[in-house]
């Protein structure tokens, strides 16, 4: 199930939309640490968008990039701790995050 979703501009970082935490899951004391993650994540897009077009993945975050073959998207994954994950997608200027429990399926 996805903990956090967040859609951003990639050209600046400017976030658009981000969804609610839930108070009654689990794991939702340490949420704040995952959105403060996914903002860095962000924002380390956009500094890579001002040097090359289109963004990859931030080295820094040791991503285990999938680009889907004939789709005009790409595709990442950034791992964040043993048990959560980043998924995004980038179209165009706009980054589409989430995260979600290493078990959940990526399409």
């Amino acid at each position: 199930m996805p903990k956090i979703t967040m859609i951003a501009r990639v050209t600046d970082g400017l976030p658009l939309a981000a969804s609610m935490a839930d108070e009654k899951d689990a794991f939702a004391s340490e949420l704040d640490t995952y959105e403060r993650q996914a903002k860095k994540l962000i924002r380390s897009l956009a500094k890579q968008s001002s040097i090359q077009n289109p963004p990859a993945a931030p080295s820094d975050l040791n991503p285990s990039a999938a680009q889907a073959s004939n789709a005009p998207q790409t595709f990442y994954t950034v791992e964040s701790t043993d048990s959560f994950c980043f998924h995004y997608v980038i179209d165009s200027t706009v980054c589409f995050l989430t995260l979600t429990e290493k078990a959940y399926p990526r399409r």
